[in-house]
């Protein structure tokens, strides 16, 4: 097979090893590289979806959120996007947004909360009663938005 039998001395077996490290610190340094630009990138992109929606300008911060969708950014944008979509009056397209933040944050109290108000303004009055069920029992001390008096009413 071509297999030449022979003695490798200890200075080449370093540098081959020196060489194999070089080649996978740089391989790892070129994808954090990666890595960092897109992250910075899409958390760019939520200060301004952010700075839009604390000005009211909803359509605009959707627009600059629209493909931040990975990591703690994009959960994130799931939350801001629900927010603005509610804000603007189309709450059956903002709760996608909510359901798809808690699943990435199932301990978030605020977010149950918010989405059980969202579900009661839908009519899935038994939907919203659980999500505040859930909120309540990740914050017992929260008060109770208006409408939901008792959460054990059916």
């Amino acid at each position: 097979m071509g297999y030449a039998r022979g003695r490798v001395s200890i200075s080449e077996v370093r540098d081959v090893n020196a060489r194999i490290l070089g080649v996978a610190a740089a391989a790892l340094c070129m994808g954090l590289g990666v890595y960092l630009a897109v992250a910075h990138r899409d958390e760019a992109r939520l200060e301004e979806g952010n700075v839009e929606a604390l000005a009211a300008r909803y359509p605009q911060a959707i627009r600059a959120i629209d493909d931040v969708r990975d990591g703690v950014a994009g959960a994130r944008a799931d939350v801001l996007r629900g927010y603005a979509e509610a804000a603007r009056g189309r709450f059956p397209a903002s709760a996608p947004f909510f359901s798809r933040a808690l699943r990435r944050d199932p301990n978030n109290w605020v977010l149950h909360r918010d989405y059980a108000v969202l579900l009661r303004l839908l009519g899935q009055r038994e939907k919203a009663q659980a999500r505040m069920r859930r909120a309540l029992a990740l914050n017992p001390r929260m008060t109770l938005p208006v409408g939901f008096a008792a959460v054990n009413d059916r």
